[in-house]
C-alpha cells in the first residue's frame, strides 16, 4: 500500500471538511422547516417578527440557551 504524500492527505481532509459543511448545511435547512412548520401549526405566522424576536429572546433565556 503506496502511502498518501501530505497534498493528498490534505486533499481528503479538505473533502471531508467540505462534506460535513454540507451536511451541517442540510441539518440546519431542515431544522428551520420544522420550526417554522411548529410556528405554523400554533399560528405564530400571525405575529409580527418583532414580538416574536422577543418572546423567542425570553424563551431562551429561561431555558438557559442564549449564548451558546
Amino acid at each position: 500500500m503506496a502511502k498518501k504524500t501530505i497534498s493528498e492527505k490534505e486533499q481528503e481532509l479538505l473533502s471531508i471538511i467540505s462534506s460535513a459543511k454540507d451536511k451541517l448545511f442540510k441539518l440546519q435547512q431542515k431544522q428551520k422547516v420544522e420550526l417554522g412548520t411548529l410556528a405554523f401549526k400554533h399560528g405564530l405566522y400571525q405575529v409580527d417578527k418583532e414580538t416574536l424576536n422577543t418572546a423567542f429572546k425570553k424563551l431562551a433565556k429561561e431555558l438557559n440557551i442564549g449564548n451558546q
